[in-house]
């Protein structure tokens, strides 16, 4: 018979990792996962591993996407608030189909006393980011619509809009304002409320409920642009006032469009002085 061993269930994470060929770990002390860091910390080193306590979850989860970018095993750990904070992280590492391994344990509360709810980390990583918000989905939520156009290989424009402006007239008028008519192929979803568009300019639709992508036709820059722009909202800022949304958009519109610039923060710096 092999060696019996009493361990606790964070060892066990360890030794799952290590056997499983994982020799790189970057992680926060955060309780109740205090333990998972220990492991890391005194077994690592004995077969040639890296071990790195960082500053925060930030820092962790960071170079957790480094690694992993360069194909090595590696994996990071954290609880509750600090899973929140790697939230963006998470998406962009999601974004580029990168595997990696994140412990989460579970705490019995938010991290300001035992308030028992429990199924907190559960919703965040099981339905996406943030701190026990709804993850309801589509038109169907109270949620602030958000419209958006992109142009292949080239700019995005996206505004926050009431709900009864989600009909025919209010959408037409918002790619008349917005698109080069005479010009363009407009694409989009099957949502009725776009149906107008085909009376004044070429208009294909993608029936998402039977097909994604068909030849040229698909929503996917727009679709990419919505994941950054929610995960990041989600993960950088938790949650966002709708009196200040316009300029959050504005904001992730800017670094989207501009993503390319060698020097983006001079360039910002220069929009804001006025040169």
């Amino acid at each position: 018979m092999g060696k019996k061993l009493l361990i606790t269930g964070n060892e066990a994470v360890g030794y799952g990792a290590i056997y499983a060929g994982c020799r790189n770990y970057f992680g926060y002390p955060i309780t109740p996962q205090n333990e998972v860091v220990e492991f890391f910390a005194r077994e690592l080193p004995k077969i040639g591993g890296n071990f790195v306590q960082t500053e925060s979850e930030l820092t962790s989860i960071n170079m957790l996407y480094g690694a992993v970018a360069t194909g090595v095993r590696a994996m990071t750990s954290s609880s509750s608030t600090g899973f929140s904070l790697m939230q963006e992280c998470i998406a962009h590492m999601a974004y580029c189909s990168l595997p990696a391994v994140i412990v989460d344990v579970q705490r019995g509360g938010p991290g300001a006393g035992s308030t028992q709810t429990a199924q907190m980390d559960y919703a965040q990583v099981t339905k996406g980011g943030g701190n026990g918000e709804s993850n309801k989905r589509g038109r169907g939520t109270k949620k602030t619509p958000v419209v958006g156009m992109a142009e292949r290989d080239g700019k995005i424009r996206a505004k926050a809009v009431k709900k009864e402006k989600l009909n025919v007239k209010s959408l037409s008028a918002l790619v008349r304002e917005n698109i080069d008519i005479k010009n363009a192929i407009l694409i989009t979803d099957e949502y009725k409320g776009y149906m107008g568009i085909k009376y004044f300019m070429p208009h294909e639709v993608v029936n998402h409920t039977e097909w994604y992508v068909n030849g040229n036709a698909h929503t996917n820059t727009i679709e990419s642009f919505w994941a950054l722009l929610k995960r990041g909202i989600v993960g950088q800022y938790h949650k966002v006032s709708l009196r200040y949304l316009p300029k959050y958009i504005d904001e992730f519109c800017y670094r989207q469009n501009n993503r390319k610039k060698e020097d983006l923060f001079g360039l910002t710096l220069q929009r804001a002085v006025g040169v």
